[in-house]
């Protein structure tokens, strides 16, 4: 009796991941994963700033007294820089100006910026991030 319990149920299980990999094949469409939902705009006053965040100038995460900042190394300020390059310029530009050079100014600001080679015409990108917090200072490209 157990047997063909079992074999009813493997029978079931195999039409069910039949159909529904049958559905997928018919519609062309692959099972992708939401990296994130938009939902839409909202018009809020905000009045954010530094000091302000918390009540009495607290810090109570320390993302403000962090000696490293919050954009820690070079890896981060080139990472950051490129999702902010792409938008603006094109990967396809902003790549071509490999290798980027990447420099610590006062400690305090990341300065990353492209390169001309020697068989490019035009000018480079600059962008520099604040280390402490991570906002961008300045987005420019030469000509």
């Amino acid at each position: 009796m157990d047997s063909i319990r079992d074999k009813s149920i493997i029978a079931i299980a195999f039409t069910m991941l039949f159909t529904l990999f049958a559905s997928c094949l018919v519609s062309g469409q692959q099972n992708e994963v939401v990296e994130f939902v938009y939902n839409g705009t909202d018009s809020v006053e905000l009045n954010i700033e530094r000091d302000s965040i918390y009540a009495d100038g607290a810090d109570p995460y320390g993302v403000y007294s962090k000696s490293e900042g919050i954009m820690v190394n070079d890896t981060m300020a080139v990472e950051y820089a490129k999702l902010i390059l792409f938008q603006i310029y094109g990967k396809e530009q902003i790549e071509k100006q490999r290798p980027y050079s990447v420099r610590l100014l006062n400690g305090t600001v990341w300065s990353v910026t492209g390169n001309l080679r020697d068989d490019m015409e035009g000018g480079v990108f600059s962008v520099m991030i604040n280390k402490a917090d991570g906002r961008v200072l300045m987005v420019s490209h030469s000509k």
